[in-house]
């Protein structure tokens, strides 16, 4: 987990209830972003949204402060499903030091976009 989130923070919530939530506000959306901490620490419950968020043909981003290489070199079943999944991958931890010149959705410039991110 990033050193920006404490893990004792926060609290704990079902899958089922992000999913309601994002569904009570799905005629305002047509995709949903997933980050803050690390969601593929999560991979089960990340898996487990990304399949239910599918089925309503929502467009699926993630950041993950992991590169593509090293989640794919996991061979987690819940993590491969996520990115065969999942229309853009936003990898790589942020560095403070590249945020010049990083554009509008990536936090520093060594962050890489991966879209169909299973295919990549």
């Amino acid at each position: 987990m990033p050193e920006t989130h404490d893990r004792h923070n926060g609290m704990l919530v079902s899958v089922a209830s992000v999913n309601r939530e994002i569904q009570s506000k799905r005629a305002e959306h047509d995709g949903v972003t997933i980050l803050g901490g690390e969601p593929f620490d999560q991979a089960g419950p990340v898996a487990e949204l990304v399949s239910r968020l599918k089925r309503f043909d929502l467009n699926l981003a993630i950041y993950s402060g992991k590169t593509l290489e090293d989640l794919i070199a996991r061979h987690d079943p819940c993590v491969d499903y996520i990115l065969a999944h999942i229309d853009l991958l936003i990898d790589g931890p942020f560095e403070k030091s590249l945020t010049s010149g990083a554009g509008e959705y990536r936090g520093s410039s060594n962050q890489r976009f991966h879209g169909q991110a299973g295919s990549s």
